[in-house]
Order: C-alpha cells, then sequence, then structure tokens
C-alpha cells in the first residue's frame, strides 16, 4: 500500500457521545434523513464514523464542500454534495454509503444544530465548549485527531 499518491483513502473511529446526541436528540436524524437522503442505523458507541481523504492532499487539506449551507440554493447543494458522495463511493466502493455516516456530514451538520444547542444550557453541556465557539475546531480536534486509525483502503479515481 502506498502511503502517497492519487487516490481517495478510508479512515474510521467509534463515534463520540455528544456526535451520538447531535443525531438522535439534535435533528441530526431528520438532516440525514430528508435532506442527505441516507436512512442510517440507530447509534450506539459502536457507531463508526468514515472520513475519506484525497491522497495527494492529506487529511489537512481534504475539507468539507459546505453542502448543508447551500441548502437555499438546490443546485449549489447537489452540484456539492454529489462530489460528497462521490468520495464517499470511491472510498467505500463495496458498501452502501447511504447508510454510512462521514465525518464530513457530522461537521455540516453541527454547524447546522450549533446555533439550537447555543440556546439550550442544558444541551450545551454536553458538547465540547470550543468546537461550538468555532466548527472549524471540529474538524482539527476531533476528526484529524481521532482519526488515526491507519489507512483502511486506497481506491484509484479514474
Amino acid at each position: 500500500m502506498r502511503d502517497h499518491g492519487e487516490g481517495i483513502f478510508l479512515r474510521s473511529r467509534k463515534i463520540l457521545p455528544f456526535e451520538i446526541l447531535l443525531i438522535e436528540n439534535c435533528g441530526g436524524r431528520d438532516i440525514f434523513e430528508k435532506i442527505l437522503n441516507k436512512q442510517i442505523r440507530p447509534c450506539t458507541s459502536e457507531t463508526l464514523i468514515y472520513q475519506w481523504i484525497e491522497a495527494t492532499k492529506g487529511p489537512a487539506q481534504t475539507t468539507s464542500q459546505e453542502f448543508l449551507k447551500q441548502t437555499n440554493n438546490t443546485e449549489d447543494f447537489k452540484e456539492k454534495y454529489a462530489q460528497e458522495l462521490f468520495c464517499q463511493q470511491a472510498a467505500m466502493p463495496d458498501q452502501n454509503i447511504m447508510t454510512t455516516i462521514f465525518a464530513n456530514e457530522l461537521e455540516e451538520i453541527l454547524w447546522k444544530a450549533t446555533p439550537s444547542i447555543l440556546k439550550n444550557d442544558d444541551l450545551r453541556s454536553h458538547f465540547p465548549e470550543p468546537i461550538l465557539d468555532d466548527i472549524a475546531l471540529y474538524r482539527f480536534t476531533v476528526t484529524l485527531d481521532l482519526m488515526k486509525s491507519p489507512i483502511a483502503s486506497q481506491v484509484e479515481i479514474e
């Protein structure tokens, strides 16, 4: 297996408690089902979160397309989320990505849910404060730091 080159790589980690809360109690499941058109299973502490990485860019430069910020413009959303799904499928060619949770999706859902979380002190107490103050920290402190598992697969993009 090459460490560098072209292609999409896949890493995974277990879901964190605040991410379960985000999905199950803060509207994340509705976003998955109604906007992203995914049917994910109920989340438990064993649920895996996946991250696709473009090998030529590396994890720190592989960023979200900010597709949920485009929901007011359907064409922009479709285009950006189509690219996200393309990379997900490239990373997991033999899996049903429509039942799988990816880190970019959680980052987008956290961005969308943060205003509501900030208004509810009890709910807010379950989330790491710095992440609510700066969503970009989610990518660096959760996704990159915790996704230290070895690269699980590599698929060349044609």
